[in-house]
C-alpha cells in the first residue's frame, strides 16, 4: 500500500485509467457506434500516449530510491498534462474545431516538455528540504541568493522595446533608434552590478 503513495506512482494510476478509458471509447466508437476515423483515431492516440506516460512514470517512481527534487513543481505540471490530455480529445470529438484543438495540443506539448525537464532535474539533483516530508525548518536556513535592491534598467528596456515595436507604425527610423538604445539598455541591465554602490 505504501508503494501507491510514492511520488509519480499514484499519478501514473491516473494516466493509466485515462488511457484505458480512451482506448475503450475509441474501440466502442469505431466498432459499435460507427464513428468516423477522424473521431476515433485521436481518441486511440490519446489512449496510447496516456498509457505510455503511465508506464514511464510508474517505472521512474518505482526505481527512485531517494526523494525527488522539485516534487511540488513536478506535480503541478503532471496535473496540467493530465488536464490537457483529458480536455483535448473531448474538445475535438465534440466540436471538430481545428484552431482550438491545435491550441490545446500545443499547450499539452508545452506542459509535457516542462514536465520532462523537471523530471530530468528531479532525478539528477538532490532533494531540497521542501521536497522531503521529514525535513526541519532549520534546514532551509541560510543565504538564498542575491536580490537587487532597485534598478531602473528593466523599465528602460521596456520603453526601448516599445519604441522599437512602434517603428512600423510611425516610421522605420524609430525602429532603428529603439534598437540602438535597446542594446544600450540591455548592456546597462547586464552590467549594472559591475560598478557603482552595489558592485560585487
Amino acid at each position: 500500500m505504501k508503494t501507491l503513495f510514492k511520488p509519480l506512482v499514484g499519478e501514473s494510476a491516473w494516466f493509466g485509467v485515462l488511457g484505458v478509458g480512451y482506448v475503450v471509447w475509441a474501440v466502442i466508437g469505431a466498432v459499435v457506434l460507427g464513428m468516423r476515423w477522424v473521431d476515433y483515431v485521436p481518441l486511440a492516440v490519446s489512449g496510447v500516449l496516456s498509457l505510455a506516460l503511465a508506464i514511464g512514470m510508474l517505472v521512474m517512481g518505482l526505481k527512485q530510491r531517494q526523494p525527488f527534487a522539485m516534487l511540488a513543481e513536478l506535480r503541478i505540471f503532471v496535473v496540467l498534462v493530465l488536464f490537457f490530455l483529458v480536455v483535448t480529445p473531448v474538445y475535438w470529438v465534440m466540436s471538430h474545431e481545428v484552431t482550438g484543438s491545435v491550441a490545446l495540443v500545443l499547450t499539452f506539448m508545452l506542459s509535457a516538455m516542462l514536465t520532462l525537464y523537471l523530471l530530468i532535474n528531479a532525478v539528477r539533483y538532490d532533494a531540497r528540504p521542501e521536497d522531503r516530508r521529514q525535513a526541519d525548518i532549520v534546514e532551509g536556513a541560510g543565504e538564498l541568493g542575491f536580490f537587487p535592491p532597485r534598478s531602473a534598467w528593466p523599465v528602460t528596456c521596456a520603453v526601448m522595446l516599445a519604441m522599437t515595436l512602434l517603428g512600423p507604425v510611425f516610421g522605420w527610423w524609430l525602429t532603428i533608434l529603439g534598437t540602438g538604445l535597446g542594446l544600450w539598455a540591455i548592456a546597462g541591465w547586464v552590467y549594472q552590478y559591475y560598478r557603482g554602490d552595489y558592485a560585487h
